[in-house]
């Protein structure tokens, strides 16, 4: 079996959001995201996995500046201390969804998916908390 080598690098980020749908009634939101339906902000970590074979002069599989300048560029700059709601309005067309930490992770994603191919770098797994107790995986398999 071959091995697969991955390196994870961590970001951090604040910001605000409300789980409600503009679809549903005001008990209806209630129903389904309880406190959550109100404004609300988490401490987010996100931890982003690339994979690849080492280059042979520099013994690593990616550029950690380059990676972590694109992170930085596209998704915590954009995010960070911000209503998140409204960034993915307009970036992700869920304007008037709940934003879960399942969509807002899928966003990520695509988006370093996207960047990161431009650069050669192969994104394997993202793994995105909103607290100690709750997370997303996203992963290539």
């Amino acid at each position: 079996m071959k091995k697969i080598t991955l390196l994870t690098k961590r970001f951090y980020f604040n910001g605000a959001h409300k789980m409600s749908n503009d679809t549903f009634s005001g008990p209806e939101n209630e129903k389904a995201f309880g406190l959550c339906q109100n404004i609300h902000g988490h401490n987010y970590s996100l931890d982003v996995s690339v994979g690849g074979e080492m280059d042979q002069k520099t013994q690593c599989i990616v550029d950690l500046e380059v990676m972590k300048n694109i992170v930085k560029k596209n998704v915590i700059l954009v995010l960070d201390h911000h209503y998140i709601n409204d960034v993915l309005a307009k970036l992700a067309n869920l304007k008037g969804l709940p934003i879960s930490l399942e969509n807002l992770g899928s966003w990520i994603w695509d988006v370093l998916d996207r960047e990161f191919k431009k650069n050669n770098i192969i994104l394997e797994k993202i793994f995105l908390a909103e607290s100690e107790t709750t997370s997303v995986t996203i992963s290539r398999k």
